[in-house]
């Protein structure tokens, strides 16, 4: 038996139907309700044993304990759990202690780098932290979710979408926090933190701790650094990234480009160029799929995965179309930029924004680059992440 927990994130939610969708002793938890959790969870308790595996998001569920029971369910049942990390895994940091009493936990971090360095500040979890993609939904995935098998026949899918993004805009008002640590200088380490992240498509927050640390000829200890590392997680994380996606998006408006955006955030460059960018509503995620088989081009932020990707990647490659993304070493090694896939620079948004301008002219090169991408993301659906495991 497999057991999938669901919360109450419908992306996250999505995942699991998608990964359980070629399952046939796969089943679904809502943990989201505790009562009929507990409920389900109590019917299904003689089925359960060693050989059961438990596969969540974010944790979810992995703490689970029934009524009148001190110990974590799963480590009384003494069955496997992995739980797969789409975030930094600092967010959940507090919870990493749990694997000292599920033996057969393990953790999955969409970026290398995160699972590595992870591993290296908690002792503990060596061995059991590792590298899983990000998967990617086609549309054909959404049918066989909802039942209508494999070979459902739509037609083609017609490009009336030059370039489509999917994803919010909104600036985030942070404030940073004083350090506490001997030595740092507040003002000086927030502004070289975003300055780094905003110049090096392969950096990371602790790797910025780092940069500064060299710099300033600072001594920290582990903990000092993982401190900063988690400041910089809540504050610049969101000011610089929000900076990278809004340089890019208003370039490609400047250009001309016919722009579709859905997402929040984003009124502000709509309201300056009424003629070529559109907003539209947000979607639920089962149906971006079928808007992204009408997109030419699907515009991607990463997250700061320096090793790691962001599921947008892997969701428009498969639906058919030409992905335009910021960089990282793991797409690097998989995708040929030009050939399957479109690699932005973010030190030159304009440069960049020339470049999609130039190839949206190319009929013949754009559907090549889509076809090669198409091809080369053939075995990165959920699916195929569970079988992986």
């Amino acid at each position: 038996m497999q057991i999938f927990i669901k919360g109450g994130n419908i992306h996250l939610n999505l995942f699991l139907d998608a990964m359980a969708a070629g399952c046939e002793d796969g089943v679904f938890l809502d943990y989201s309700n505790n009562d009929s959790f507990t409920r389900e969870l109590i019917r299904l308790d003689p089925e359960i044993d060693h050989s059961t595996r438990v596969i969540c998001f974010n944790n979810i569920g992995v703490s689970a304990i029934l009524p009148g029971h001190d110990m974590f369910y799963w480590a009384e049942k003494d069955v496997e759990v992995v739980d797969i990390l789409v975030d930094h895994p600092l967010y959940y940091f507090e919870s990493f202690s749990i694997a000292l009493y599920i033996k057969r936990l393990k953790f999955y971090c969409v970026d290398r780098h995160q699972a590595g360095s992870i591993a290296e500040s908690f002792p503990i979890l060596k061995g059991r932290i590792g590298f899983l993609p990000h998967g990617g939904l086609s549309e054909e995935d959404v049918d066989v979710i909802k039942g209508l098998g494999e070979k459902t026949y739509r037609g083609k899918a017609e490009k009336n979408i030059d370039v489509l993004y999917l994803g919010t805009g909104h600036r985030m008002d942070v404030n940073h926090p004083a350090t506490g640590i001997p030595g740092i200088d507040d003002k000086e380490f927030y502004d070289m933190a975003f300055e780094s992240l905003i110049s090096d498509p392969y950096m990371q927050e602790d790797i910025a701790v780092g940069r500064y640390e060299k710099e300033k000829g600072l001594t920290l200890n582990a903990a000092e650094r993982m401190t900063l590392t988690a400041v910089l997680l809540k504050t610049v994380h969101y000011t610089a990234l929000h900076h990278l996606k809004e340089q890019m998006i208003e370039a490609l408006a400047d250009e001309g480009i016919r722009l579709e955006i859905h997402g929040e955030g984003w009124e502000d460059i709509a309201g300056k160029h009424r003629n070529n960018v559109t907003l539209g509503e947000y979607l639920d995620p089962v149906c971006c799929p079928a808007l992204m088989e009408r997109a030419k081009i699907v515009l991607n932020f990463h997250p700061f995965f320096s090793e790691g990707s962001h599921e947008r990647v892997f969701g428009a490659m498969r639906c058919g179309c030409v992905c335009v993304s910021s960089k990282s070493r793991y797409l690097e090694s998989r995708f040929e930029d030009g050939k399957d896939i479109i690699y932005y620079d973010i030190r030159d948004p304009k440069a960049s924004a020339k470049r999609i301008k130039e190839l949206l002219t190319n009929e013949v090169l754009l559907k090549e680059i889509a076809e090669n991408g198409k091809m080369k993301t053939e075995n990165d659906s959920w699916a195929e992440r569970l079988r992986s495991l």
